[in-house]
């Protein structure tokens, strides 16, 4: 494992501070070299096992997790991302396929979510919640198969938290009673929730973007005993992917 130049500006950042911080993200079907999938690591390599894959997810995990732990001591990790957005937008939502994604090519199904909470789990920093992450969350099929899942990782003691991302439109994607809904759905398996990357796009209607805003954190307010952090996504407009929309 190692850190980027960029990675490690933010953890020395944070550790002088100090900042706690979440983590982001051992299992992502997008920005994962595809030759983590492959035999001897070669670009054009023949697809591993799923042995071989599980041997490399946990030695990634461990890696990371002690590799933190030796040059980042005293920096806490309050949450970490275990895996993210694994689920397609259709409804009834499954599983992104093994065009997209390089997990489902070697393990065919959502083994491998199962596997990288097992592997977090038993290596991770005291303290630290894992949690599963998408966006999209608030529609039907989406919602549906991310509380499945989220439930049975809850019921084996390996997630601690939901991550909904919540990339929101106005004037009404979603509507305040379908995100109040989804809200409602996560917090019935008895997790937490970290809203982790909250932007509204707007639509030059300051007082609409206002009372959405507005309602947003009604909801947060409804559900405070349950919501970790709520966490706007970049530190200005003008850097995110999402700064053409208005």
């Amino acid at each position: 494992v190692r850190l980027t130049d960029n990675t490690r500006a933010i953890l020395d950042f944070c550790s002088e501070n100090p900042i706690p911080m979440r983590g982001h993200v051992f299992a992502w079907y997008s920005q994962t070299p595809g030759w983590l999938f492959n035999e001897n690591f070669e670009n054009n390599g023949a697809t591993v096992s799923q042995e071989i894959m599980d041997q490399r997810l946990e030695s990634y995990i461990k890696n990371y997790f002690e590799l933190l732990a030796t040059e980042y001591p005293d920096l806490e990790f309050y949450s970490f991302d275990v895996c993210n957005e694994a689920f397609t937008d259709s409804n009834p939502s499954g599983m992104r396929g093994a065009n997209q994604s390089g997990w489902i090519r070697v393990y065919g199904d959502d083994t491998y979510i199962y596997k990288a909470f097992e592997y977090a789990d038993k290596y991770k920093p005291e303290g630290c919640m894992l949690a599963y992450n998408d966006y999209n969350e608030y529609n039907d099929g989406k919602l549906e198969a991310m509380y499945e899942l989220c439930k049975n990782l809850y019921e084996k003691g390996w997630l601690d938290c939901v991550g909904m991302q919540s990339h929101l439109e106005l004037p009404s994607n979603p509507t305040i009673e379908r995100y109040r809904n989804a809200m409602a759905k996560f917090a019935s398996i008895g997790c937490k929730i970290m809203v982790t990357e909250l932007d509204v796009q707007n639509n030059n209607d300051a007082q609409q973007l206002a009372d959405y805003y507005q309602q947003l954190f009604e909801i947060y307010t409804d559900y405070k005993d349950q919501i970790e952090a709520v966490v706007f996504w970049g530190n200005s407009d003008g850097v995110s992917w999402r700064s053409s929309r208005n």
